[in-house]
């Protein structure tokens, strides 16, 4: 790879990381462990080891925040993404307490799997514009 590529490369790859230590961005969107070591593509978002597998297994697109290469159209995703912006996004309409789906906590991977069935790709909370009621 050419040195102006490799250095754009490793440009990007920090602006990754930069994201990467927002607060929201610190705990997995869908399970709320503390090492967010890997970003779903699809919705941009922050996720740990286990969570990435199982999107894996949705076929989402993951990546890993220290060896994968990424793309600027990805890195301006990730930016105007996010934790926050997504979870505001896909469990707009959940209510806790009110809901038969209780959120999932680390560790419980039958769990998790249906929760990221649920919330991505049946998209059963989601709304569009969160703020709209």
């Amino acid at each position: 790879m050419p040195p102006v590529k490799i250095k754009k490369q490793e440009q990007l790859a920090d602006e990754v990381r930069k994201v990467r230590r927002k607060q929201e961005n610190l705990m997995c969107a869908d399970c709320g462990a503390r090492a967010t070591t890997y970003v779903c593509l699809d919705f941009s978002t922050f996720v740990c080891t286990s969570c990435s597998g199982i999107h894996r297994e949705f076929s989402h697109r993951v990546k890993s925040i220290s060896v994968a290469t990424f793309q600027e159209s990805e890195v301006e995703n990730l930016k105007n993404g996010g934790n926050e912006l997504a979870n505001r996004k896909h469990l707009a309409k959940y209510k806790a307490g009110e809901d038969s789906f209780v959120l999932p906590r680390e560790g419980e991977v039958k769990k998790i799997k249906e929760y990221i069935m649920l919330k991505y790709v049946k998209k059963k909370w989601y709304r569009e514009n969160p703020e709209v009621k």
